[in-house]
């Protein structure tokens, strides 16, 4: 395995870790549910799914030979709660690895 999926990767913050990665020859996978930015972003220096945390068909794809994931919340997602399928499918993946790495950076998702 040895690859980090990383989403939001042509956005603010997951650009620079997309980038650090790559910097440091480390395999990544950019996934997110629009692919025409990472496509030109990134065209053939990772593996691009699409992705969507409401969409649990997408899960595998994105999941496909990772073993470390980069996560920086989303403000398309209205209800936390959007995330929990996503991160009880990754949590039944990572149990079967020796070695594993998550980061999850949440903001505040916040209607007035």
């Amino acid at each position: 395995m040895d690859r980090i999926l990383i989403t939001g990767a042509s956005g603010n913050v997951g650009k620079y870790e997309a980038q650090y990665a790559l910097k440091n020859s480390l395999q990544i996978s950019v996934a997110g549910t629009q692919i025409d930015g990472p496509i030109q972003i990134y065209k053939n220096t990772a593996k691009i799914v699409q992705f969507d945390f409401t969409d649990s068909t997408t899960f595998d794809a994105a999941l496909e030979d990772v073993d470390r994931v980069f996560y920086y919340a989303s403000t398309h997602l209205e209800n936390p709660e959007d995330i929990k399928p996503f991160i009880d499918k990754l949590k039944s993946i990572l149990k079967r690895l020796d070695s594993h790495t998550v980061i999850f950076v949440l903001v505040s998702l916040c209607k007035k």
